[in-house]
């Protein structure tokens, strides 16, 4: 990422933003899933029982939104390299 001119750091940026919002509501829309499997099918999935495929998945679709946001961030502010090359 060193490399990146600043239209080409702003590009990713906002491809990792986008990225991350996506993940995000994919995620909330997995976590409602599954608090509502946890509330219809207590005996089978819940904190008593072990959890299940959507609870796994919802946690990972935000786990990847945050890893999303966190390296938009981190190419954002490394833009001192970018444009130094670029003047």
């Amino acid at each position: 990422m060193d490399s990146l001119t600043v239209l080409e750091r702003r590009f990713v940026v906002g491809a990792l933003a986008v990225l991350g919002l996506t993940l995000l509501v994919c995620g909330g829309v997995a976590t409602q899933v599954a608090i509502a499997h946890m509330a219809r099918d207590a005996a089978v999935c819940g904190p008593l029982n072990g959890h299940c495929g959507w609870c796994y998945g919802a946690t990972g679709l935000l786990i990847g939104a945050l890893t999303a946001f966190g390296l938009a961030a981190r190419v954002g502010w490394a833009k001192g390299q970018a444009t130094s090359r670029a003047a």
